[in-house]
């Protein structure tokens, strides 16, 4: 008869210990589904950015292409120092 008292009390236990440990699971889950979320977020972002400046850096290129005399002249040749 003690037995069956010990098994049910092991029983009782376990049944709590594997409930306790998948809430924890499973808020951990919550956590890394919402990080994940984030970071999809993030990279798409990153991706639109990142389109956006190869398409600057193309422009900025073209520009150079055709008027890279007139932009010199603009900025300015490099000047010579003059000994001392």
């Amino acid at each position: 008869m003690e037995e069956f008292v010990k098994a049910d009390i092991f029983f009782f236990v376990t049944a709590i210990a594997v409930v306790a440990v998948t809430v924890f699971v499973m808020a951990i889950c919550v956590y890394v589904l919402r990080i994940l979320s984030d970071a999809k977020h993030i990279t798409g972002t990153v991706r639109k950015e990142s389109d956006e400046i190869i398409s600057d850096v193309g422009a900025v290129r073209r520009i150079v292409e055709r008027g890279g005399k007139r932009l010199a002249g603009v900025v300015g040749s490099p000047k010579k120092r003059a000994k001392k």
